[in-house]
């Protein structure tokens, strides 16, 4: 990516590279804050980009990067990332390490794409803090543990994938009610 383009970022509220052969490092997400535009759509799936993500876009409702060869930690949202960000899609890349806990703070994500990577340790127990996710994949990492009791408390939740991974124990008797909420839905 040329960097004249990390300089136009902030100014588009929708962009779409996805299935394309584009391939370099992630351009950095700066936000404009003297722009007033509202939150937009990021994708960039099924491209070469590779490297890390240093920072996530603050002015996205939905972000799919998934399906690239990006590698390393997912980055720690910040203070500045907008409570609106609805999909993030990582899925089909190389992040290692945990799951970023400061992820359970951005509660109005609805689905969460982590799939098909190399994350590690256990499920943050604050995952259930994501009281608007409707569709959770975890699946296919390394992650290792127990399933939290807190995922049982995510009322919206119609989809769970978590196989392909190295999770042990009881399921939590908390994931009974995921089938009483899911007659509402």
């Amino acid at each position: 990516m040329p960097k004249w383009f990390e300089n136009i970022l902030s100014h588009i509220l929708d962009l779409d590279l996805s299935n394309n052969q584009i391939s370099g490092t992630l351009p950095q997400f700066h936000r404009d804050l003297s722009n007033q535009m509202g939150d937009g759509i990021l994708k960039m799936n099924s491209n070469k980009f590779e490297g890390s993500m240093a920072t996530f876009p603050t002015n996205v409702y939905i972000m799919d990067l998934s399906d690239n060869l990006l590698s390393g930690h997912v980055p720690q949202p910040d203070a500045t990332m907008k409570p609106s960000l609805i999909v993030v899609s990582l899925s089909k890349n190389r992040f290692t390490g945990s799951i970023p806990v400061q992820l359970c703070k951005v509660t109005s994500i609805q689905v969460l794409d982590l799939s098909q990577n190399k994350f590690n340790g256990r499920l943050p127990e604050c995952l259930g803090n994501l009281i608007n996710l409707k569709a959770m994949d975890l699946s296919n990492n390394t992650i290792t543990g127990i399933v939290p009791d807190s995922l049982g408390f995510l009322t919206k939740l119609q989809s769970l994938h978590l196989h392909s991974n190295r999770l042990e124990g009881h399921l939590p008797l908390s994931l009974q009610k995921l089938a009483e909420w899911s007659q509402w839905i």
